[in-house]
């Protein structure tokens, strides 16, 4: 990684760094509360470097995370569990977005199109999936 060139690039690159960032991009997202400030921190990137290529990082793993089920421990009761269920419009917004930016490598533009298939299938979307798998599938990948 090249060292930040003017303050902007610099404070953008201080927001992807912190644990609990290396832990949501290594997860690829979290709702646990534990992690919240790196949640803030991709959500301040994604605020105010939306633009930046490296935004594209923050909406991947909040787009991957957004698009599946979240399950934690009531606080009020610790043996119920509570269910956050997939947010599709939002993952798919998310995921759309990388997918056609071209930033990432073929390895995580493979991966996002994949899920974002997976989101739009869960949703009720099969013409988008089917869409989303045909992009796929010209990066030379079969799904079965």
């Amino acid at each position: 990684m090249r060292y930040p060139v003017t303050p902007a690039e610099e404070e953008l690159a201080d927001l992807f760094m912190g644990e609990d960032q290396g832990t949501l991009l290594y997860m690829m997202g979290s709702d646990n509360d534990t992690l919240r400030h790196g949640n803030d921190a991709f959500d301040l990137v994604l605020d105010k470097f939306g633009q930046h290529p490296m935004a594209n990082y923050a909406r991947m793993t909040k787009g991957i995370n957004a698009g599946r089920r979240f399950k934690r421990l009531a606080p009020s009761n610790m043996k119920a569990v509570q269910v956050r269920e997939p947010k599709a419009e939002e993952s798919t917004r998310l995921l759309a977005t990388v997918a056609d930016s071209g930033v990432l490598d073929p390895v995580s533009t493979r991966m996002v199109l994949y899920d974002l298939s997976c989101v739009q299938r869960d949703a009720g979307d099969d013409a988008g999936a089917g869409r989303t798998l045909t992009q796929l599938s010209a990066l030379g990948i079969r799904i079965a």
